[in-house]
């Protein structure tokens, strides 16, 4: 499996440095397509939704990024880049889940016993 914070950074690295697809770089390097750690429902939908909009409004994409860009993220719906959950990401979730105001005690316990942390 490859980890969207560095393989697909690397991917996405190697097409034309357009203001679009910096800012998926830029949200790939902070996590926002992670499974574990991205602010969003799901870090892979987040993703297709914005290479979406890529394809929509980026004029300057020369053709070869776009065919590029169109198998990382085909890459991406066959599970290419599904992440393991590790040690980090359960500090980092736990850490999220009890500065969560709306999450209560009952909640973090269940989420907890399902995610494996202590």
């Amino acid at each position: 499996m490859k980890n969207t914070m560095i393989e697909l950074v690397t991917e996405l690295e190697k097409l034309s440095g357009t203001p679009y697809i910096g800012k998926l770089i830029d949200l790939a390097k902070s996590g926002q397509f992670h499974d574990f750690r991205s602010k969003a429902v799901c870090g892979k939908h987040y993703f297709l939704d914005c290479a979406e909009h890529v394809f929509k409004n980026d004029k300057h994409l020369p053709s070869g990024d776009v065919l590029a860009l169109r198998k990382i993220r085909q890459d991406i719906i066959e599970g290419e880049y599904d992440e393991t959950l590790t040690d980090e990401d359960r500090v980092i979730i736990k850490n999220d889940c009890l500065n969560d105001p709306n999450m209560n005690e009952e909640n973090r316990k269940f989420f907890f016993a399902a995610m494996g942390i202590n």
